[in-house]
C-alpha cells in the first residue's frame, strides 16, 4: 500500500507526525481504499485499543505495524475473530479444565 511507504522509508519520526490524524483522515489523505479499513485496521484498532478506526490515531495502528514489520516473526502475527474472552481466554480454560 503506497500510503504506508513513508512509514517504512522515514520510520518513527513519520509515525509521530501521524498523530493527529484519526485511522480514517490517514485513509483518505493517502488514497487508501475501504477494504484496506475493513480488512485491516477495524480489526487492528479493537486488538490495540477496543476503539473504531474514525477515532483512533493513526500513530497508534503505524506504530503496531512498525513493530511487527521489525519483529523476526512479525509476519506471523494474526488477529482474532471476536473478543478477546471468548475467542482466547475461554478456550484456554476449557482445555486447561
Amino acid at each position: 500500500v503506497p500510503g504506508l511507504l513513508p512509514m517504512l522509508i522515514e520510520g518513527q519520526s513519520f509515525i509521530d507526525a501521524q498523530d493527529e490524524l484519526s485511522v480514517q483522515q490517514f485513509m483518505s489523505k493517502y488514497g487508501m481504499p475501504e477494504r484496506i479499513n475493513e480488512e485491516i485496521f477495524i480489526a487492528m484498532g479493537k486488538a490495540l485499543d477496543f476503539i473504531d478506526p474514525d477515532k483512533l490515531s493513526m500513530t497508534v495502528i503505524l506504530t503496531a505495524m512498525n513493530r511487527f514489520i521489525n519483529e523476526a516473526d512479525g509476519s506471523q502475527t494474526a488477529f482474532i475473530d471476536g473478543n478477546q474472552p471468548d475467542r482466547l481466554c475461554k478456550p484456554v480454560v476449557e482445555h486447561i479444565t
